[in-house]
């Protein structure tokens, strides 16, 4: 289930940038793609943050993308075309640049 609420924030093409904080719980950083053949998400930003692989992101559950560092990149080995939703913990913000390709 999808959280109906959760913005879209999300670009397309290169060098996308999502900024995510706990001000709507979750946010959606990048759509369902039936056609994705590989993604990568960066936390370029200052807090840490969690990811959320086709359904709402849940604080220290899922994916965990360190700040200034985190990467998760989707390819052949871990293909999924759902929707991916990002979370920081309470009070804190930072930004996820994306790429995607088809």
């Amino acid at each position: 289930m999808l959280p109906s609420a959760a913005p879209y924030i999300h670009n397309g093409g290169p060098g996308s940038s999502a900024s995510v904080d706990d001000s709507h719980g979750t946010t959606a950083v990048l759509p369902f793609n039936a056609n994705r053949t590989y993604a990568v998400l960066c936390n370029d930003g200052s807090a840490d943050c969690y990811l959320g692989l086709g359904q709402a992101a849940v604080a220290h559950k899922g994916p965990f993308l360190k700040a200034g560092v985190g990467t998760y990149e989707i390819n052949a080995d871990n293909l999924t075309k759902v929707a991916i939703f990002a979370i920081c913990k309470s009070g804190e913000s930072t930004t996820l640049s994306i790429q995607e390709s088809q």
